[in-house]
């Protein structure tokens, strides 16, 4: 059987160094790609099928809503699309979903490892 891929789109690395750690300490079996701009996510994309893609709202060059859409328009893959930020911003998650994110969650560690549990335990059913 073939491992799943995770792709964090991230440029703060304290935080994808905190979602590659849940992933080692929860013995979860997917390998774990990491880009830290909008542009390198979407090559990662190219390149490999993913299972689930944590993408940041805020990111240099590309902004999260505009990878988001670029990623639900070009490919037909069943990957799971959680938009993560640390903006207090209100309208956030409405344009998360707006833009085609199948998930939400700001960017604390509860609020992430909820997410990711509760998309693990839809995807496993």
């Amino acid at each position: 059987m073939n491992k799943k891929k995770a792709l964090i789109i991230d440029d703060n690395r304290g935080d994808i160094e905190l979602l590659k750690v849940y992933f080692l300490e929860h013995s979860l079996d997917y390998e774990v790609f990491w880009a830290s701009s909008g542009e390198q996510g979407l090559s990662i994309t190219e390149s490999n099928e993913l299972d689930i893609i944590f993408l940041d709202i805020n990111l240099p060059g590309l902004d999260g809503y505009e990878v988001c859409q670029q990623l639900k328009a070009s490919t037909s893959k069943n990957v799971h699309l959680i938009m993560m930020t640390g903006s207090k911003d209100p309208n956030a998650r409405a344009l998360a979903k707006q833009y085609g994110a199948d998930g939400f969650c700001s960017k604390n560690v509860k609020d992430i490892i909820e997410t990711f549990m509760f998309y693990f335990k839809n995807k496993s059913k």
